[in-house]
């Protein structure tokens, strides 16, 4: 199992973004950094600015969908699907519930060509198998690293591409902070244990099970002592990483 993966949780004011900006900045090797929302990838560029003047050439943003559609679905989709993709229905796809998979069209599709946002990851996982890996392969070949920021907003069949990434001979970094669980990328059911607080569960899981490692950042660059003494009081049991 690889050892080089890390799994980043600690509160907001920690340094998470700067922390991943600074890994893939200071070493130079191919990477790709990804989180949900547009707003957090400007947030990304910003750090980069502040502390090289500049987006090293070395180092790609991207939102979470647009590296699905760019790396697991659209190379790939000729498995299940000629017609070329026309992009996300951002609906979910509630009335594809008794659908066979086998009813790729309609089980994936809106009768737009558009796929589900609830299923784009389904799909790539359904590419990723249905082709011995070459999503993984290929994506290897072009970053040595992927960071995830923002990774508790992560759901569903989303956190499947996270787990293969982690098996992948990619070194893989996700941050997040559990106790910041506002958005979701998907309204999937799959893996809706680990929503929440309740990520920490698959982070120790993965851990457990050699996929990644555990680091917390202790030092709050936002707030005073007394609002981080109230965070963990509210949150007694799940304020640390080392306890994992």
């Amino acid at each position: 199992m690889p050892s080089h993966n890390l799994a980043i949780l600690s509160c907001a004011g920690s340094g998470k973004t700067s922390e991943i900006v600074s890994l893939a900045g200071d070493t130079a090797c191919r990477s790709l950094l990804i989180t949900y929302t547009r707003n957090n990838t400007q947030a990304i560029r910003d750090k980069f600015y502040q502390k090289y003047g500049h987006i090293p050439p070395y180092c790609d943003i991207d939102t979470w969908y647009s590296f699905l559609l760019s790396h697991f679905v659209r190379p790939y989709q000729r498995c299940f699907r000629v017609e070329r993709i026309a992009g996300i229905a951002w609906i979910q796809g509630q009335s594809t519930q008794g659908i066979p998979k086998s009813h790729t069209g309609r089980y994936y599709f809106s009768t737009h060509g558009r796929i589900y946002r609830d299923k784009v990851s389904e799909f790539g996982i359904a590419c990723n198998n249905a082709t011995g890996g070459r999503p993984l392969a290929r994506l290897g070949k072009i970053y040595s690293a992927v960071y995830i920021d923002e990774f508790q907003d992560l759901a569903g069949w989303d956190l499947e591409i996270v787990e293969a990434l982690l098996r992948s001979s990619i070194r893989t970094t996700i941050v997040g902070d559990h106790r910041q669980h506002t958005y979701r990328t998907n309204d999937s059911s799959k893996y809706k244990q680990y929503q929440g607080e309740n990520v920490l569960n698959l982070i120790r899981k993965w851990q457990n099970e050699g996929l990644c490692n555990a680091q917390p950042l202790d030092n709050n660059r936002r707030g005073c002592q007394a609002i981080c003494d109230f965070a963990d009081y509210v949150f007694p049991y799940t304020h640390r990483m080392t306890s994992l």
